[in-house]
């Protein structure tokens, strides 16, 4: 089986005010604790069958980066103990009757989207799990298929949206950048539909989207990544793969390129033992 990394499924967070249900989501102890809260190597097994483990970035793992992100990236680990002692931190705590509440006794409420299907439904029902386990109330909202190009309804969720890109670096990097928070003057166009907005994010994403030097486009990309992960702006899942079965005896068929078209790009190289 050649198993090929071609989407990265992650969670976007509402953090325009006019639009967010949960101020809260704009302390960044909150949204670590939400992260470090879910089971997301659990979630990953289930939602892709196994094919992937917890994918913090949309950085293919054949990406020449890729070890350089990895030791750059801030990663939030499963960790109820200290998602709850972030949640302390923050002004939550746990009343008696088990529910998180602030210092003005009202809950913490959360709802979280995604597209109707099979695996994101799943998905997030496995993520309202794991954050209710936290304390936290929590709704969930299936967006149907008849909604899917309605581009202000999609931009106008209030707390969580799980969704997936195409990777392909650096171009996958604009679901964060500035300039992609989707807004009314934009008629709601743009990947960045939780508008995180960081300035030195931003500069970095242009570097990598235009230098020259092949050196400096992959520090920005370590950089970018690194500043998006300490943020914790947007938070990875999964990859989706695409999964290629391989007759027994036939070597050389190996993982391709994210954006790469078909699966034969080394067929040269391909040999019956």
């Amino acid at each position: 089986m050649v198993i090929s990394p071609v989407r990265w499924r992650y969670t976007q967070i509402q953090l325009d005010p006019a639009r967010t249900q949960q101020p809260a989501l704009a302390d960044l102890r909150v949204r670590r604790a939400l992260v470090l809260g879910l089971d997301r190597a659990t979630m990953a097994g289930i939602v892709t069958e196994g094919t992937s483990s917890v994918a913090e970035v949309p950085v293919s793992p054949i990406d020449p980066v890729f070890q350089r992100v990895q030791q750059a990236i801030t990663s939030h680990p499963y960790d109820t103990s200290r998602a709850a002692a972030l949640l302390q931190e923050a002004g939550w705590s746990r009343s008696a009757a088990g529910s998180v509440i602030n210092s003005a006794g009202q809950p913490f409420a959360l709802d979280i989207r995604t597209t109707a299907g099979t695996d994101n439904e799943t998905e997030m029902s496995i993520m309202a799990a794991d954050v209710a386990g936290l304390g936290i109330q929590v709704t969930q909202t299936v967006v149907p298929q008849s909604r899917i190009r309605d581009n202000e309804y999609r931009v106008t969720f209030p707390g969580l949206n799980t969704t997936a890109q195409s990777i392909n670096i650096p171009g996958t990097l604009a679901v964060a950048e500035g300039d992609q928070c989707a807004t009314a003057e934009r008629r709601f166009a743009g990947s960045n539909r939780g508008c995180w907005i960081n300035a030195e994010y931003d500069r970095l994403f242009v570097t990598a989207s235009s230098s020259l030097d092949p050196n400096e486009r992959a520090n920005a990309v370590v950089g970018a990544l690194k500043i998006l992960t300490e943020d914790t702006g947007v938070f990875g899942l999964a990859y989706n793969s695409e999964n290629v079965a391989v007759r027994k005896g036939l070597v050389g068929p190996g993982a391709r390129w994210p954006a790469q078209i078909g699966n034969t790009w080394n067929i040269q190289d391909w040999h019956w033992e």
